[in-house]
């Protein structure tokens, strides 16, 4: 029958696209490592919001926001280092499953079986992963700079505060796309089962 998963044949683009996830995957892995590596350093960057009325601008210049600033923070204390890499952790484990979820998808279109149950689940768990994990980062990243610049001396940095909470509404809006994409998937998966079975 013409056009059945066994006479796919993969494309260069979702080899590149299987390629890409797969690197990005050892990328993450050797952050991971590079994190847990610069726990020993005796150094630290912190990111912070500086109230924007304590910053001395020439006359006429005002500032609409409170700017970003980069907190040297030497010696950190062991409760200092796990707040700090306990942000690029909550990321970490966020991009991580996306990426896992997504080698999956690019993997089973590689072998020329696109629409199947198992992408359905995994293009769901996606959706689930932007729409609500997204968020969930956010405000543990949040909370744990919260923490984290309120363990820094008022005497030395001043009024530094933690970065404003931005809801990642963007990417929630792509979890909802990926959602219908799922759909999709799932009405091509049960088509391709009617027709099998009629054949």
């Amino acid at each position: 029958m013409e056009g059945r998963a066994d006479d796919f044949r993969p494309e260069f683009n979702i080899r590149l696209i299987y390629f890409l996830v797969n690197l990005a995957l050892v990328a993450l892995a050797f952050g991971a490592v590079v994190t847990v590596v610069n726990l020993r350093d005796d150094h630290l960057s912190v990111e912070a919001n500086y109230p924007r009325f304590n910053v001395d601008l020439p006359a006429g210049v005002l500032l609409k926001e409170n700017p970003t600033v980069t907190l040297d923070v030497a010696h950190p204390t062991t409760k200092q280092k796990v707040l700090a890499s306990g942000t690029a952790a909550a990321l970490g484990v966020v991009l991580a499953l996306g990426l896992w979820l997504l080698r999956g998808v690019a993997g089973s279109v590689r072998a020329g079986n696109p629409f199947s149950r198992a992408n359905v689940t995994r293009l769901r768990g996606l959706g689930y992963l932007l729409v609500a994990g997204a968020p969930l980062e956010a405000a543990v990243d949040q909370w744990l700079r919260f923490e984290l610049v309120n363990t820094l001396p008022r005497a030395r940095y001043g009024d530094a505060m933690a970065p404003s909470f931005n809801l990642p509404v963007g990417v929630m809006l792509a979890g909802v796309g990926v959602f219908i994409l799922a759909e999709v998937v799932d009405y091509g998966f049960r088509l391709r089962e009617d027709v099998e079975a009629t054949v």
